[in-house]
């Protein structure tokens, strides 16, 4: 067997236990660190409303200044990772899997400060559930 295909199978059985196995799902999440929208709205502000056009083309400081309304407006609740990408373009981030939909928001990983992405996590049909702001680096401690 290639490697690639053993990539690939592992990445379904390891997407496949975080998308129906529940509490291992919910055990990854528990040890992630999210932000919430109040702190997104200090960090970024909440005045710049969602335009996936603008969105797909945008730097991560353009897209991060739209994050709490997308959040907030659950434009995307529903989604399958391919019709996100037909919105938003190609991920930047990257979650658990890269199937997982993902952009980053700020790139902080070169001068020595956090990165955060957008995440949208997928309920057990494969579609966006809710939409969340990951720190990428670190789980909690």
């Amino acid at each position: 067997m290639n490697t690639n295909l053993l990539v690939v199978l592992a990445s379904i059985v390891f997407f496949g236990s975080m998308a129906h196995g529940g509490s291992d799902e919910q055990e990854f999440l528990n040890t992630q660190s999210f932000m919430t929208l109040q702190d997104a709205k200090i960090r970024w502000g909440d005045k710049k409303k969602f335009d996936p056009a603008e969105f797909k083309v945008g730097t991560p400081s353009a897209r991060s200044k739209m994050a709490v309304n997308l959040i907030q407006t659950e434009k995307m609740i529903g989604k399958t990772p391919g019709e996100i990408r037909g919105f938003l373009g190609p991920f930047s981030g990257f979650f658990w899997s890269d199937y997982i939909p993902s952009y980053v928001l700020e790139e902080g990983w070169a001068i020595g400060k956090d990165t955060w992405q957008l995440v949208f996590l997928l309920n057990d049909s494969g579609k966006v559930k809710t939409v969340r702001i990951h720190k990428n680096c670190c789980a909690k401690k």
